[in-house]
């Protein structure tokens, strides 16, 4: 058989004014839909607050100027990863991108030049770098050095679609590295007490195996 290539990754990151938004097309769940409908994969995610001096520690290769103040770092995979997220994300200037994109995040969720939705790396050869700074010493030990993963409990809640329930306290760069092995893809993550998820999930049978 001929072995595919590994699939290219880029970092996308929200800003805080996105994370704030409770309207569902200007908000950050509505990011998450469009990467998931363009068949990309989320691998990563880690939220942040950058002060000016993170700032100026950032690798070059931003499309966009990145404010201090909160933001979530995604990690995106898939072919051709940069240029879709550049089109997704539309010009900088969100003004701009309600002529030219009018469908990009920019234009909708895009306020300035400064508070414009997100921003990613502009060319395929910045990401290592950005990757590395957000997402290094976080990725899990090589295959063959991962220690046994944890799983209280799996059920299949749709016919493409499992739900796992992990310990807080496990290896989520093991999970999401062994889950990005198998081809499979993350397409949502929360935490929940112990007493939250057996009310949320209506598993009252998970009282007894899982610890409180």
């Amino acid at each position: 058989y001929v072995e595919c290539a590994a699939l290219s990754a880029s970092v996308l990151l929200l800003k805080d004014h996105v994370l704030l938004s409770s309207s569902p097309d200007k908000s950050a769940a509505a990011v998450l839909r469009a990467i998931v409908a363009e068949g990309l994969d989320i691998c990563g995610a880690r939220m942040l607050w950058l002060d000016q001096q993170s700032i100026d520690a950032l690798p070059l290769g931003w499309d966009s100027a990145i404010t201090a103040g909160r933001v979530l770092a995604l990690l995106v995979r898939g072919f051709d990863v940069c240029e879709r997220l550049l089109k997704l994300a539309g010009p900088a200037d969100p003004r701009l991108a309600c002529r030219t994109d009018p469908v990009s995040w920019r234009a909708a969720m895009g306020v300035d030049r400064q508070l414009n939705a997100c921003s990613t790396c502009r060319l395929p050869k910045a990401v290592p770098r950005c990757v590395g700074y957000f997402f290094g010493g976080r990725a899990a030990p090589r295959v063959g050095e991962l220690s046994p993963l944890r799983v209280y409990y799996s059920l299949q809640v749709l016919p493409s679609v499992v739900l796992l329930i992990v310990p807080t306290a496990a290896d989520c760069a093991a999970v999401l590295d062994v889950m990005q092995r198998a081809g499979l893809a993350l397409h949502a993550a929360a935490r929940l007490e112990h007493q939250q998820m057996l009310t949320a999930l209506n598993l009252p049978l998970l009282a007894s195996a899982l610890p409180s």
